[in-house]
């Protein structure tokens, strides 16, 4: 349900277009999906791996709680769609292993819950990474108040 309404057009979207180099000289990663738990991380990979078995595109789940070695080996590789929480994707970016420059999407999923759980000090310190020149998605709608929060983090840090 959810996941499909922005897994889909997503992956539309980058299946329509070329892919940058990212700094290993493989392809930059275009998606981005932060979402607040492991579990829901990998039901989201593994819903854009079975929607887009036939695209050319890749994904990788970043998640913590396991070792960090095969994450940095993955990442020297095409992944053009990355599924993360967001403790382990700062960990990432802080040791220089991955570039969010070249994003074009950035969807939080249950961006909700991810203030609910105190993300927010995460979410400012990776929207200051991230420039993403397209589109930001939230998975379910917000409330005003929501975001009016979200648009405040992601606008001044771009």
């Amino acid at each position: 349900g959810k996941t499909a309404a922005f897994v889909l057009p997503m992956l539309h979207k980058l299946s329509m277009n070329r892919s940058a180099k990212n700094k290993f000289g493989g392809i930059g990663i275009r998606a981005l999906v932060l979402t607040p738990t492991r579990e829901l991380a990998a039901q989201v990979e593994e819903s854009v791996r079975d929607y887009g078995k036939y695209l050319k595109l890749s994904s990788m789940i970043m998640i913590g709680g396991v070792n960090i070695n095969p994450q940095i080996t993955r990442l020297k590789s095409r992944v053009d769609i990355l599924v993360a929480t967001p403790g382990r994707l700062l960990d990432h970016v802080q040791q220089k292993t991955l570039s969010l420059s070249h994003i074009e999407i950035l969807v939080l999923d249950e961006a909700d819950r991810m203030l609910d759980m105190g993300f927010i000090r995460d979410i400012k310190k990776f929207s200051h990474y991230c420039r993403s020149s397209g589109r930001i998605y939230y998975s379910r709608p917000l409330s005003r108040m929501e975001s009016s929060h979200w648009r405040t983090i992601y606008s001044t840090n771009r």
